[in-house]
């Protein structure tokens, strides 16, 4: 693969309208934006929601909003600026999760922020991350940890410095190709066929692997990046 070429070939052309922040003038925490029509789709169906559950994507949105994520959810990241719209509808299983960060006109991309603080952008909706997702399993948190930057809180924060070239993508197809093959063989259930219930719901196809690890690193290093600071501790 030609990691050079990647965010040319992937380059994201934004079909959501930007989410309309419905704000509550009592508290902060109140504030939500409507649930996406993918999600939807997903809560109304019992298997597909226990299909996320076992992929180890717990849906925590209901099917007419998504709500702000709390301080706390910012696991030591700076929460203002243009960091302060982000809206949780999964958790990943260890207290992590996956926000819609609402960017009005540039769109409203999928971003991971982990309890060990880890953080990335991973998709140009909640329909591109659910693809990338399904098709890399039972990888995907593996994967962002591999991400250029995004394996918790490093001695270079600046995501901006993350260059494809960081990602060693012939040893990251090689690990995920490995891993599904012992939970597919492992598994009576397959994780597999969870993965495509869920695409199919939401009328998606599976990606090759190659295709779902080049379409998640161009949407980490597509612009604006993902780029919260540590706070200051002082």
């Amino acid at each position: 693969i030609l990691v050079d070429s990647i965010s040319t070939q992937y380059a994201w052309h934004y079909e959501q309208p930007a989410v309309v922040v419905e704000q509550s003038m009592s508290s902060e925490e109140s504030k939500s934006i409507p649930t996406p029509a993918c999600l939807k789709k997903l809560l109304g169906h019992e298997s597909a929601k226990q299909a996320m559950f076992d992929l180890g994507i717990e849906l925590v949105c209901t099917s007419d909003k998504v709500s702000l994520i709390s301080e706390d959810d910012y696991f030591g990241y700076e929460s203002g600026g243009d960091y302060a719209d982000l809206y949780n509808f999964c958790w990943d299983g260890s207290g992590g999760g996956f926000h819609i960060w609402n960017l009005a006109a540039m769109g409203n991309p999928v971003v991971f922020l982990g309890s060990e603080g880890e953080r990335a952008k991973l998709g140009a909706s909640v329909e591109d991350f659910l693809q990338v997702a399904c098709s890399l399993q039972p990888c995907i948190m593996d994967v962002i940890s591999r991400l250029p930057l995004a394996g918790g809180i490093q001695d270079e924060t600046d995501m901006n410095k993350a260059v494809a070239a960081d990602m060693n993508m012939d040893e990251t197809i090689q690990f995920v190709q490995r891993n599904q093959t012992q939970s597919n063989e492992d598994s009576e259930d397959s994780q597999l066929e969870a993965a495509k219930l869920i695409l199919s719901t939401i009328g998606r196809p599976v990606l090759s692997i190659q295709e779902a690890l080049a379409k998640v690193l161009a949407a980490h290093l597509s612009e604006p990046r993902f780029n919260p600071q540590p706070e200051d501790d002082e």
